[in-house]
């Protein structure tokens, strides 16, 4: 599947934004430290990086496991049913071969 000329200028703008946050430091008790790898602990980019995470592990669980008939188990077996809070990620299914 391709994107289009606008989807490809979000994703550029996205990334630049996101490497410019992660480039931007971090004030604490009145001083700036700059910040060299990743994001703070309870930063506010943290749980951002956590959801485009969480969104292309969702895409690739759909893509592996649709819902396909299985001769051995005489039957379909349902994809994992994906619940998504916040920053959290929970898959459930009754198929143990999955």
């Amino acid at each position: 599947m391709g994107f289009s000329h606008q989807q490809n200028e979000n994703r550029q703008l996205l990334r630049r934004q996101i490497r410019a946050w992660l480039k931007s430091g971090v004030w604490d008790q009145g001083q700036w430290f700059a910040t060299t790898t990743g994001t703070s602990q309870g930063g506010v980019l943290s749980p951002l990086l956590a959801n485009i995470a969480l969104h292309g592990m969702e895409t690739r669980i759909k893509q592996a496991f649709p819902k396909t008939w299985n001769a051995q188990m005489k039957g379909h077996i349902q994809p994992p049913h994906l619940i998504r809070y916040a920053d959290d990620l929970v898959g459930a299914t009754r198929c143990r071969m999955l």
